[in-house]
């Protein structure tokens, strides 16, 4: 996530994100600051055989 401003989220809602995505410490506290769920979608859900 490149550019995250509090006007991007939601308060009390929920954030899927990649395995691979790293969030810098700032866009941590944000988060937590409007009381967001972090929700990792699993490596399977992007599967080549998936989507065969």
């Amino acid at each position: 996530m490149d550019k995250l401003t509090p006007d991007d989220l939601v308060e009390n809602s929920t954030l899927f994100i990649h395995p691979d995505v790293f969030l810098s410490a700032e866009q941590n506290k944000l988060i937590l600051e409007k009381h967001i769920t972090r929700q990792e979608i699993p490596d399977y859900f992007f599967g080549k055989d998936l989507w065969a």
